[in-house]
C-alpha cells in the first residue's frame, strides 16, 4: 500500500497503528477494550476496518515509540535492567579476575584428555530422580486440566493459575536435566543408545499417530516424520534432545560464558528465523536449549550437597512456590500476560500471536516495525521468569529417597503414553455423551467444572501406573529396543585369546602371571575411584533425559 500524502491521512494510519497492536481480541471476550478502528474478525482471521474491508497498516508507520504496545515497553525496561544487573554482577568481575590473573601455558592445549568431566557424578542421583518423576506429574496434569482452554479463553478459567505456573518449570527443568546428563562424551556406544532410544521411539510413536488419524480419515496426508506436531506433537522433545546432543559436541571447545551468551542470542532470535511449525521442532530446539546448556554446565553434585546440607533452602524454596500459586489464584489478570501462545513464548514464534476465544486464533503480526524487532525482550523476561521458576523447583525438590524415587528414571514411558490414557477414556466419553462435555466445559468449578480438578489429581497414580514394571515390560521393545541395537549394530571388537597369550609371552613371563596381591591392589583401587563399580559391567540402558551419564538406567 503506498504511503499517504496529506497529514490527516498520516495522523489516521497512525491512529489505526496503535490500534493494530492494542485489539487482539474479540468482542466476545472484552468488549470494553475493542478499539475503534481495526479489529479482528475470527470468522476469517482477518483484521477489518469498520466499513469491513481488510485492514493494512503500512511498514512506514510502525516504527515510532506511539506504535510499541505498553507491554513491550515493560519488557525493553525489564530487559535493560536485567542485563545491567548481569554485567555489574558477572561479567564485569570476571573480567577483572581474568586480566589479574592469566592462566600458565600449557602443551597439551584445546584437545587434551579428561576422561573424567567436571561435575560429572557416578551412580544415581535421588534427587534428580525425584525432579523428574513430579517433573513428569506436572505435565501430565497440565495436559489434563488444559482441554477446556481449547473451547474457551484461558485466562477465564479458574485452574489457569496452575497451567501457567507450572509452564513456567517443567519443560525448562526437563531441559536443564537433560544437559545435566549430557556430561559424558558422545562415544560410538552412547551413540547407538541416541538411535534406539529416541529416534526409534520417535518414529515408532509418529507412525501410530498416524495410523490412528488414518483410521478415523481416510483423506488424512502422508506421515511426513520432520513434522513434528502433525500426528502426535509430544515427540518434539524427543527430537530436540536428538538436536542438542549432537551440537553440544560440536559446542563443546567453547569457554562456558561463550557458550552460554550463543545459546541465549540463538534462543532470543529463533523466534524471527523459524516458523513454530518448521522441521524438526527447529524453533523449540533453539528456545529451549539455553536451558540445556546451563544444565550441561552446571555442578548437580555440589548442587545436591547443599541441599543436603541445609534444609533451609528447600523450605524456603517451597515456600516461594505456594506463595506464587496463591498470588496467581488471587490475580490471574497478572498471569494472562503469560498465557500459552502469548508473544514471547518460548513454544512459539514471533510471527503470529494466540487470540483467545472460542477455540483457538492466531492473529498474524506485521513482520516489520518498532514493535515486532523488539519481540525478543519478551521472551528475554520469559528466561528470566522460567530461570527462577526452575531454580525454586529444583531446590524443593527432596533429596532423600522416596516412594516415586524409582519411577523417576522410566519417564520415557508416562511421557509418551499419557496421551493414549486420555484418547482412549475421555475422548470416547466425550463422543457418546455430548451433554456430559457441554456439563464439564465451565470456566469455573461449578456445575462440572470440578471434573477437571479430579482429572488433574489422577496425574500421579497415573505417572506411577506408566512407569511400573509390568507397563515398561509390554512397551519396552519399542520404547527401549535393546534388541534392536543388538541386530543394528557391529560389536565392538575382542583381542582374540591366542593373540592375547602370545602378546603376553612377547613381554616375557614376568608380565604374563599376576600374584593375588596385585589382583586385590587392583580390585581396591577400582572400588575407590568408582563407588559401586561392579554394577558399571551390567548392561545399561538410556534415560528419558540423558545419553549415558548420572543417571543411566541398569537394566
Amino acid at each position: 500500500m503506498q504511503a499517504a500524502s496529506s497529514g490527516g491521512d498520516r495522523e489516521a494510519w497512525a491512529s489505526w497503528a496503535n490500534a493494530y497492536r492494542s485489539a487482539i481480541v474479540t468482542d466476545a471476550v472484552r468488549p470494553s477494550v475493542r478499539p475503534m478502528g481495526p479489529h479482528f474478525d475470527p470468522s476469517d482471521a482477518t483484521w477489518k476496518t469498520p466499513d469491513g474491508q481488510v485492514a493494512f497498516v503500512p511498514c512506514q508507520y510502525l516504527w515510532g515509540l506511539g506504535t510499541v504496545a505498553p507491554e513491550t515497553r515493560w519488557c525493553v525496561f525489564a530487559t535493560a535492567a536485567l542485563c545491567g544487573a548481569a554485567l555489574a554482577c558477572f561479567v564485569l568481575p570476571s573480567l577483572v579476575r581474568t586480566l589479574r590473573r592469566r592462566p600458565p601455558p600449557t602443551d597439551e592445549g584445546l584437545f587434551a584428555e579428561n576422561e573424567t568431566p567436571a561435575g560429572s557424578l557416578l551412580g544415581r542421583s535421588v534427587w534428580l530422580d525425584n525432579a523428574r518423576f513430579l517433573l513428569i506429574v506436572t505435565i501430565i496434569l497440565g495436559h489434563a486440566i488444559s482441554i477446556p482452554t481449547m473451547n474457551m479463553p484461558e485466562h477465564s478459567f479458574y485452574l489457569q493459575p496452575i497451567l501457567v505456573l507450572t509452564s513456567f518449570f517443567h519443560m525448562v527443568s526437563f531441559s536443564f536435566i537433560s544437559g545435566v546428563l549430557s556430561k559424558p562424551q558422545l562415544t560410538k556406544k552412547r551413540m547407538g543408545r541416541v538411535l534406539t532410544h529416541l529416534i526409534v521411539p520417535y518414529i515408532v510413536s509418529k507412525v501410530v499417530w498416524w495410523l490412528v488419524a488414518l483410521h478415523g480419515d481416510p483423506s488424512a496426508p502422508m506421515i511426513n516424520l520432520f513434522d513434528t506436531y502433525t500426528t502426535g506433537g509430544l515427540e518434539w522433545y524427543i527430537a530436540s534432545l536428538v538436536a542438542w546432543r549432537l551440537v553440544i559436541e560440536l559446542l563443546s571447545p567453547l569457554r562456558s560464558q561463550v557458550l552460554m551468551l550463543l545459546a541465549l542470542a540463538l534462543g532470543l532470535v529463533s523466534g524471527y528465523w523459524t516458523n513454530n511449525r518448521e522441521l524438526f521442532a527447529v524453533q523449540r530446539t533453539l528456545s529451549f536449549f539455553p536451558f540445556f546448556v546451563a544444565g550441561y554446565l552446571f555442578d548437580a553434585k555440589g548442587a545436591e550437597l547443599s541441599l543436603r546440607a541445609s534444609r533451609w533452602i528447600q523450605i524456603f524454596a517451597r515456600m516461594a512456590l505456594f506463595t506464587a500459586l496463591a498470588f496467581g489464584l488471587r490475580h490471574q489478570d497478572v498471569l494472562s500476560q503469560f498465557d500459552l501462545g502469548t508473544l514471547g513464548d518460548l513454544n512459539f514464534d514471533y510471527f503470529s500471536v494466540r487470540v483467545e476465544g472460542a477455540g483457538w486464533h492466531w492473529q498474524p503480526r506485521e513482520p516489520c516495525g518498532l514493535d515486532y524487532h523488539l519481540s525478543w525482550t519478551h521472551r528475554f523476561v520469559r528466561y528470566a521468569v522460567h530461570f527462577g521458576a526452575a531454580a525454586l523447583f529444583l531446590a524443593a525438590v527432596p533429596t532423600d529417597k522416596c516412594f516415586f524415587t524409582e519411577a523417576g528414571g522410566q519417564t520415557m514411558y508416562p511421557y509418551l503414553l499419557h496421551p493414549w490414557v486420555t484418547s482412549f477414556s475421555l475422548t470416547p466419553m466425550l463422543q457418546r455423551f455430548p451433554g456430559f462435555g457441554l456439563y464439564i466445559m465451565t470456566p469455573g468449578p461449578w456445575p462440572g467444572g470440578w471434573v477437571w480438578m479430579v482429572l488433574g489429581a489422577s496425574a500421579l497414580p497415573q505417572a506411577l501406573l506408566l512407569s511400573s514394571a509390568p507397563v515398561r515390560w509390554f512397551f519396552s521393545i519399542i520404547i527401549e529396543p535393546e534388541w534392536l541395537g543388538h541386530w543394528l549394530f557391529t560389536p565392538e571388537p575382542q583381542p582374540c585369546k591366542s593373540e592375547q597369550s602370545l602378546a603376553d609371552v612377547a613381554h616375557g613371563d614376568d608380565q604374563v602371571t599376576a600374584t593375588s596381591e596385585d589382583k586385590r591392589l587392583k580390585n581396591d583401587s577400582m572400588a575407590a575411584s568408582f563407588p559401586d563399580y561392579r554394577t558399571l559391567a551390567r548392561p545399561v540402558g538410556v534415560d528419558f533425559v540423558g545419553q549415558g551419564g548420572v543417571n543411566e538406567v541398569h537394566v
